[in-house]
């Protein structure tokens, strides 16, 4: 269903919100009001008994500590109010409309879960990519009298007076963005979660990646909320929750741009009223097509009973409750399993596609400092096509609205800030990239700056296509890159795909304990579609245009890696005089030198410069044992162990930046 449509078909902005709506009641029949909800949680036993301990140990009187989460309690709840939420709602629909031109939903799969609300508490659990997600989710809620839910949001957002009562008031609660050990707002959190699962007031929306992904790609889920969510089942307090990913991709995002110059190390602009002011620009702006996936419910009883025992933890006095390593295991499974199934849900328009032929032909073209890259429109839209060819062999479908021509047209113009040269009305034209104002001093040269934030614009596009073709893309990595004569067996394939699962774990978010499964279930695919053949425990290439494209999508993160763990092994003499803290910008820095010097050589890219690339690959590193963290963050690298990784990745890399200790241009010139 396109939902901008049935807003106009009720006759407008004004008429659709004015609507007469017909929310269900929730199971226990009971509706508490935000002031009853906020007594509920501070005369609970849980942050009583909090209450009492911090007393205790700042030596204080309790009512000072009470007083104290009164006004945490205050600061944080939701003040839901519908002629709030139609004030409010007015207005953002009619921005909504005019920044995007359709927003297609499942919206049959909302409509069945709205009985729901009668039985169970529900707990809504979309991707974030951008700020529109939850305000989106709300008004689809409302569209379809489906009780809006009360939102987890930053604490950020009350930075803006304007935008976080507002939020507030359309039924947000706010939550400190990091909180560490304090002990007392842990417990005032939880319990105003769990209270409103509890009493099933209205369902919770929680964003179980934590905060917006800056790169297309998933983040690892966050398993301390995802355990405090389910606790109210795993106590015996509700007799079941109900789970529903979203999944929401978007042709365009607002802060694409702003994105890219966060990932180079430039910092967040904070969520106040002056700055929503100053945005007011995007409104002359088009977004494209919003998609929005319901998933099917996920019970959690269904889900938890057959592999933990409940009885155990339900009759543990309060004071005694813990859970146990093999529940919290069972959790952490259960968040990666949402996450994929954030992920199965994607809807993959010809963008991304485009967006990684932009960023190889890019890579193919060279790069200078003194002039910028021009593409011809008839290349991007053949390989276009052939990438989508594949894709399709892959049985991976591929949003066409219209034809491949028409779609890569009207998502260029989408995307036409990315570019200074461009005829739409031409059949073949050209299209030079954009240098995007860098007006803060940096470590990094500045012009190279300016050329990078396009790059990772286009990367953090492509990026979207990858969990599709990830397991795939480690076998045909494996078979591309070996000797021409060699022959592979089935076991060495496997441990292949063991190495590119553990090494790119945090790139492509997947199911732990699941390898063996899922290096069985890529094969068999591949085996099905008749582009590799098994025969008596070998593996032999049979269709090698589509394994070495998929070779292709992944060599950019091979690249990257093995450029940045050359480049920690040529700071070795200096680590000692960085820490966990000051490494990243390092590696930024070292990461420019190189490009500026061997881009041409070495097939690096712009895009390599991200911080989320450099973090990911310190982070493996670090698991690999090759850099060691030691007290108070500082770092030690063991030589042999980053060799032997650098070696064996450098096995697949098909232009090595760093070869072998004993042969390295990087390391001799950095």
């Amino acid at each position: 269903m396109e939902w901008l449509n049935s807003v106009d078909q009720d006759g407008g902005e004004f008429a659709w919100i004015n609507k007469r709506r017909d929310f269900p009641r929730n199971w226990t029949g009971i509706e508490r009001s935000p002031g009853d909800i906020r007594e509920s949680v501070i005369r609970s036993r849980q942050v009583q008994d909090a209450i009492v301990g911090e007393a205790a140990r700042r030596g204080c009187p309790t009512k000072e500590v009470y007083l104290e989460v009164k006004e945490i309690v205050t600061n944080m709840a939701q003040e839901f109010s519908l002629p709030a939420v139609k004030a409010v709602g007015y207005g953002v629909v009619k921005v909504i409309k005019r920044l995007f031109d359709a927003i297609y939903v499942n919206m049959a799969q909302l409509r069945r879960l709205r009985s729901t609300l009668e039985t169970d508490s529900i707990i809504l659990m979309p991707t974030h990519k951008t700020y529109v997600d939850f305000l989106l989710i709300s008004l689809l809620c409302y569209h379809e009298d489906f009780t809006l839910p009360a939102i987890a949001a930053g604490a950020d957002f009350q930075q803006s007076l304007i935008m976080g009562e507002a939020l507030r008031r359309c039924g947000a609660f706010f939550l400190r963005r990091t909180f560490g050990k304090d002990k007392l707002y842990w417990a005032v959190f939880s319990e105003y979660v769990q209270n409103h699962l509890v009493h099933s007031d209205r369902p919770v929306e929680f964003f179980i990646e934590g905060t917006r992904s800056r790169t297309g790609k998933a983040l690892h889920p966050k398993y301390g909320f995802l355990q405090m969510i389910l606790e109210p089942y795993l106590r015996a307090e509700v007799y079941d929750l109900v789970i529903v990913p979203v999944t929401m991709n978007y042709d365009k995002m607002l802060e694409e741009s702003l994105y890219a110059y966060e990932l180079l190390g430039f910092q967040k602009p904070k969520e106040t009223t002056s700055g929503l002011l100053k945005a007011r620009h995007i409104l002359n702006e088009s977004f494209g097509n919003i998609y929005v996936t319901f998933a099917e419910p996920i019970s959690v009883r269904n889900y938890l009973e057959p592999k933990i025992d409940r009885n155990l933890l339900s009759f543990l006095p309060e004071k005694q409750f813990t859970i146990d390593s093999t529940t919290k295991s069972v959790i952490r499974k259960f968040g990666h399993e949402i996450i994929q199934i954030h992920n199965s849900n994607n809807i993959i328009s010809l963008w991304p596609i485009a967006s990684f032929v932009i960023a190889e032909l890019i890579e193919e073209s060279g790069f200078s400092l003194t002039k910028n890259v021009t593409l011809k429109y008839s290349q991007i839209l053949k390989r276009s096509i052939e990438v989508r060819d594949v894709c399709e062999k892959l049985l991976i479908n591929i949003q066409i609205h219209n034809s491949p021509d028409e779609d890569l047209r009207r998502l260029l113009k989408l995307h036409s800030d990315l570019f200074i040269k461009f005829d739409f009305s031409s059949e073949d034209f050209d299209l030079t990239l954009t240098e995007m104002l860098i007006d803060r001093d940096s470590r990094v040269s500045k012009h190279l700056l300016q050329k990078a934030v396009t790059s990772i614009v286009f990367a953090n596009y492509s990026n979207q296509i990858m969990p599709f073709l990830a397991e795939l893309c480690y076998i045909a990595s494996s078979l591309q890159n070996s000797e021409e004569d060699e022959k592979i067996t089935v076991e060495e394939l496997k441990t292949d795909f063991q190495f590119f699962e553990k090494l790119f774990d945090r790139e492509f978010i997947t199911v732990p304990g699941e390898t063996q499964k899922k290096f069985y279930f890529a094969l068999e695919r591949l085996k099905h579609l008749n582009i590799v053949r098994v025969e008596q425990n070998l593996v032999f290439p049979v269709d090698n245009e589509v394994l070495s494209q998929l070779n292709k999508f992944l060599m950019p993160f091979i690249r990257s890696y093995s450029l940045n763990f050359g480049v920690l092994f040529s700071l070795a003499p200096r680590l000692h005089l960085l820490d966990s803290k000051t490494i990243i910008p390092a590696l930024q820095s070292e990461i420019a030198k190189a490009l500026e010097e061997d881009i041409r050589n070495n097939h690096l890219r712009l895009s390599f410069l991200s911080s989320d690339l450099v973090k990911n690959s310190f982070h493996q590193a670090v698991l690999s044992k090759a850099i060691i963290v030691k007290a108070w963050h500082a770092l030690e690298l063991d030589k042999a162990k980053m060799n032997s990784l650098i070696t064996r990745l450098n096995k697949f890399n098909d232009s090595p930046t760093v070869d072998s200790i004993g042969n390295s241009s990087l390391r001799s010139r950095l």
